[in-house]
């Protein structure tokens, strides 16, 4: 299996969360990391979709939010 690499930022809270469980498990972050995707992705297998695209928002949509500039 080959791995990417990805460069994330997150919030202080969730910093603190990830140092303390890898501190407490003797991991590295990005093991943790690894970890806590992988079970999310298997407690929930069709959040993300591979088919799913970026949608641009419909012309209607447009023309109200340009009403507010």
């Amino acid at each position: 299996m080959s791995k990417h690499r990805i460069t994330i930022t997150v919030d202080p809270d969730i910093d603190e969360w990830l140092q303390a469980g890898a501190k407490t498990y003797g991991r590295s972050l990005s093991e943790l990391v690894r970890i806590c995707l992988r079970e999310f992705s298997q407690e929930h297998p069709n959040r993300f979709s591979t088919t799913d695209k970026a949608r641009s928002k419909s012309e209607e949509a447009w023309r109200v939010s340009r009403r507010d500039v």
